[in-house]
């Protein structure tokens, strides 16, 4: 049962206008605390990440980030918000099937963890590598039957 806050949704539509979105950051915050809590009483290394696809509302991101929850992002522009909006590069999940060599070099450069989609972002990975002489760390995207119709490589590598 959801508490009222006190608030009159035709008093808000009639001062803001409509439609109107209302979010609780009380509720984020206390849903956040709680899948978070529950996952690391069963899982101790669990990093929650909220993911801008659902939602790239700054305000609101603004709200999901206080407790250091990370941002999972799938394009140049998502990422850009999440640095915008003060997530450390370290803190960002970069996923999404086509990433430009420069996001790709900006990500890496600060620190973000960058889920690789195709064997062509793999390539390029590998000899943004070896120009630096560094080693990086990536994740690998792999893409599992689901039981719906689609692509068998649409997200990810196909096993």
């Amino acid at each position: 049962m959801m508490k009222s806050l006190g608030y009159d949704a035709n008093d808000l539509a009639e001062k803001y206008g409509s439609p109107l979105f209302v979010a609780s950051a009380e509720t984020i915050t206390g849903n956040l605390e709680t899948l978070r809590r529950e996952f690391l009483s069963r899982y101790p290394k669990v990093t929650v990440s909220y993911s801008y696809k659902v939602n790239s509302i700054p305000g609101i991101l603004e709200v999901i980030h206080r407790d250091g929850t990370w941002a999972e992002v799938a394009s140049g522009f998502e990422y850009a918000l999440a640095r915008k909006l003060g997530v450390p590069g370290d803190s960002i999940v970069f996923n999404g099937p086509y990433k430009t060599r420069q996001e790709l070099e900006t990500a890496l450069a600060e620190g973000a963890l960058v889920n690789v989609d195709n064997r062509d972002e793999l390539e390029i990975l590998k000899l943004m590598a070896a120009g630096s002489g560094k080693e990086i760390t990536i994740g690998i995207r792999i893409s599992t039957d689901v039981g719906i119709n689609q692509l068998p490589d649409r997200f990810g590598f196909n096993l």
